[in-house]
């Protein structure tokens, strides 16, 4: 996906600065920054934007051997277009992305320790499905992760939608979720509520994220939390999958992406994720457009906030 950054041209109009951006792909280079191998699955189009989006990956880190190159145009992503300036508009009929098709996953690589999903294509189809039939493949092999990262706006069916969240739920081993997120699935529901909920049914560690940004991490045997250390905030694109990155990348180095280990991580492992996440999200926030930080950048802010 590309987002069309607004910028201001010299005879006072509104230009658009294409970004590349995606929360599969920002999660991948949040996790290559920090020094994890990640690769990236996502359909990449053979528009001017395939180029640039591969570009970026690749000088991450990451790979893209996975994807697939297709004739379809690029997901465009526009922000101050609406009435909310913070809510984007998007762009992706007949994209790349949203018509992802089952035919075109490649084999679950061997090897892999988790797999994480989430965002817009679960909402359209035939992505949805797709993805849902890849997420069914990868279990038993890895660890599944999943962020729904809910936008209204791009939700065709909204009863469909809920079910396969309902579905991506009770296959995930890692969740997450936002307060925003909540208030569209389950007006009214607590985070705490969902969380033990989603515990009981089969997950082993829920993240919620609070509007105050408090971070809260449930297991079966304990409850952890964590404050989004204070900056001065920039930009808040890609925070949200930053944070998943750096979840992710501490659990890798604390070797605790396996299901016997998952659902059973001590208090101080689990804070030292949560404050690793926490901080990668805090940082990008200080910089203009989604660019995440490495773990020197991480280690360093700590040294300096201690």
């Amino acid at each position: 996906m590309m987002d069309m950054i607004p910028d201001d041209l010299k005879d006072g109009g509104i230009g658009y600065r294409p970004v590349p951006a995606g929360s599969s792909l920002n999660t991948a280079i949040g996790l290559a920054r920090l020094g994890t191998k990640a690769s990236l699955l996502s359909p990449l189009s053979t528009d001017m934007f395939g180029d640039q989006l591969t570009s970026t990956a690749a000088l991450a880190g990451v790979d893209f051997s996975l994807s697939p190159w297709v004739d379809r145009p690029s997901t465009l992503s526009f922000a101050g277009l609406q009435n909310d300036p913070a809510l984007p508009q998007f762009f992706d009929q007949n994209s790349a992305l949203r018509t992802f098709a089952i035919e075109e996953l490649p084999e679950v690589p061997d090897g892999a320790r988790a797999l994480h999903v989430g965002g817009l294509a679960f909402a359209a189809e035939p992505s949805g499905t797709t993805l849902e039939e890849f997420t069914r493949r990868a279990i038993g092999g890895c660890i599944i992760s999943f962020d729904p990262g809910i936008r209204p706006q791009c939700v065709d069916n909204d009863a469909r939608y809920r079910d396969r969240l309902e579905r991506m739920f009770d296959l995930a081993d890692i969740l997450s979720v936002t307060e925003a997120d909540l208030d569209w699935f389950d007006p009214g529901a607590s985070l705490e509520g969902f969380a033990h909920h989603r515990l009981a049914n089969g997950a082993s560690l829920v993240i919620t994220t609070s509007k105050e940004n408090v971070y809260t991490a449930y297991s079966n045997l304990r409850t952890v939390q964590a404050v989004l250390p204070q900056v001065d905030v920039v930009d808040t694109i890609g925070a949200r999958d930053f944070f998943l990155a750096g979840l992710l990348a501490s659990l890798a180095s604390q070797n605790n992406l396996s299901a016997n280990r998952i659902g059973k991580l001590n208090e101080s492992d689990t804070r030292s994720a949560l404050t690793l996440a926490s901080t990668a999200a805090a940082i990008s926030t200080t910089r203009a457009g989604a660019k995440p930080p490495t773990k020197a950048e991480i280690v360093t802010f700590l040294k300096q906030s201690a």
